[in-house]
Formats: C-alpha cells, structure tokens, sequence
C-alpha cells in the first residue's frame, strides 16, 4: 500500500494547522465524516460501476462486469494521520489523540453479497467531495479483514484509518472507553492468527525509534 501523492499533500495541508487533537476531536471528526461522505460516495459508487468493463473488471477486483452494479458500500473508514516530526518527539504513555490528524478522506469497502470486492475513496477538497480513489481492492479487503477480527471484542464506537505517510505504515483504529486502539493492516493480513489491537500510546511509543532513524526519504 504506497502512500499516494494526493494524500501526502493532504497531510501538507494540514500540517500547517498545530491544534492538538483530543479525544473529544476524533470523535467528532469520525461521526461528521460518516454523515458527510455517505452521499459522495454513493454517487462515486455509480460512478463506479459504470467504468467497470470486460477488460478490467479483475483488475478492479471484481469475478464480472454484472457484480460490479450489484455492489453496496461497506462500513465507512474516516482516514487520520501521523507527521513524522511529532511523532519523532512522542513520549511513552503521552497523549496518542495529539498526534491523530484528522484530514476529510473516507474509505468504504465495495462488497457484492457481503464480500469485499473493491474499494474507494472520497475527499473533501475546496469545500466539496469529490472521488479520490476508485479500485482500491486490495487496501480495501485488508481493512475488511483486520475489521472483521476485532469488530466484536472491545464494542469499538468508532472505526477509522490511521496513515503514517513517511514510514508507510497503515493501521486499522477504532474508539473503546479506554482509548484508541490500533492493529497493523498488513501485518494482520500476513499472520495465519490473529494480532490483537493494543492502544495507540503504545504502538507509536514503540514507532519513535524508527521515526528518528527516518533518512526523509518517501517509502
């Protein structure tokens, strides 16, 4: 999963703006973006299914062009992300919601008969939405699948992804009363047993050291 230009000008953007995010912020920002997006991304999902033809209906992870108009969106997935220079500074047990920046991206799974086939993504630019990502199959089966592992133990309130841009580094996130957790999306994905979530202070405390080694480099 290479970190796309589009998005690292994104976190650019919002890196300008220092405001910490709190736990009160992520949670708004979740619920707004699953409100807001809903509508985009149903018409992108038409949108979709019209591009969808004989030629690169595999490509787009579909089994046929037909599946393709019988798709529905899947569970909505807020995307966050972390800079390199504060995470750099992080301190063991600090605050994780400091270093959560919310941008206005969401990505929802493409499922046919509820199995995921592909995925896309939609943004807010300049005040409105508008498609960023269409066939994103196997970022978007991924994130189903660490979903599907963890959706049932912490009753999470919230699910969203969390991005670290400069060390390539994609989590899945979600809320419990104890704070955010996170599991590694692709690491999940390799392991035969499940990796269990643990909370987001201790994985980006862990995540310094290979912050400061960081040579600035895009992965």
């Amino acid at each position: 999963m290479r970190t796309t230009i589009a998005v690292l000008f994104a976190c650019a953007a919002i890196a300008a703006d220092d405001k910490p995010t709190t736990k009160k912020d992520l949670e708004e920002h979740v619920k707004k973006m699953v409100e807001e997006s809903r509508k985009p991304a149903e018409a992108a999902l038409k949108q979709f299914a019209k591009l969808v033809n004989k030629d690169n209906f595999k490509s787009l992870g579909f089994e046929s062009v037909d599946e393709a108009k019988k798709a529905e969106l899947g569970v909505p997935l807020p995307v966050l992300f972390v800079r390199l220079d504060e995470l750099k500074a992080y301190k063991e047990k600090g605050d994780a919601y400091k270093l959560m920046h919310p941008i206005p991206r969401v990505i929802y799974a493409v499922k046919v008969k509820d199995e995921v086939r592909s995925g896309l993504e939609v943004q807010k630019r300049d005040g409105k939405w508008e498609t960023s990502s269409f066939g994103i199959a196997g970022p978007a089966r991924l994130y189903a699948q660490a979903l599907k592992k963890h959706i049932e133990k912490d009753k999470p309130k919230a699910f969203f992804i969390i991005r670290i841009p400069a060390l390539n580094h994609v989590y899945l996130g979600y809320q419990t009363d104890k704070g955010p957790k996170l599991v590694h999306v692709r690491k999940q994905a390799e392991q035969k047993e499940k990796i269990e979530a643990r909370p987001a202070a201790e994985i980006l405390a862990e995540l310094v050291k290979e912050a400061k080694e960081h040579d600035g480099k895009l992965r």
